[in-house]
């Protein structure tokens, strides 16, 4: 069986990575292909939290975008406050994207505090649902189509677009109701 751990690195990731193998075989990062007899990361492990080099040779179009838009207005000299994308100066896969833009954006939301038990527990429901809906957009991209998978702070309005197709026709989304 062949592997990519490094064993005469014992400090290297993979090195680190082989000690929680079980932890990331069952949340589907890593996994052995018993008829090539190869073990390694599977694409959402590549995706989670790879490197950009090899992320961007097995999905030339994978794009992300955070952009806070906040009195920013159309045609002016100011593009925008800040952005998220890849610059080079954060390693570009979706665990940092989404860590780094939930961090952005929810600082600039009022947080409601609450008591709960002995424990101080900040954020809320809009806090619960802005998590979801980042979680949403990036589950439901398709990295293989043209796209960028892009989140915009707005004055009044958090606009999330991802790169894929709908699998259900809009006025039914829009009529609610609607699970699966």
């Amino acid at each position: 069986m062949s592997s990519f751990l490094n064993t005469a690195n014992p400090d290297s990731l993979y090195e680190i990575l082989g000690q929680h193998r079980n932890s990331f075989y069952r949340m589907g990062g890593y996994d052995y292909d018993r008829h090539r007899e190869i073990e390694g990361l599977t694409i959402a492990g590549l995706m989670m939290f790879g490197k950009g080099t090899p992320i961007e040779k097995r999905f030339p179009l994978f794009r992300m975008d955070y952009l806070d838009l906040i009195g920013v207005k159309p045609g002016g000299d100011l593009k925008w406050n800040d952005r998220l994308t890849y610059d080079g100066r954060w390693e570009n896969n979706l665990y940092n994207f989404v860590t780094m833009t939930m961090r952005k954006l929810l600082f600039t939301l009022p947080s409601e505090g609450r008591i709960v038990g002995e424990a101080r527990r900040d954020g809320g429901p809009l806090y619960d649902g802005i998590r979801e809906a980042i979680i949403n957009s990036v589950t439901y991209s398709d990295f293989q189509t043209e796209g960028v998978l892009r989140i915009d702070r707005r004055d009044n309005e958090i606009i999330l677009r991802n790169p894929g197709l709908l699998r259900i026709s809009a006025d039914r989304i829009y009529n609610g109701d609607l699970s699966r």
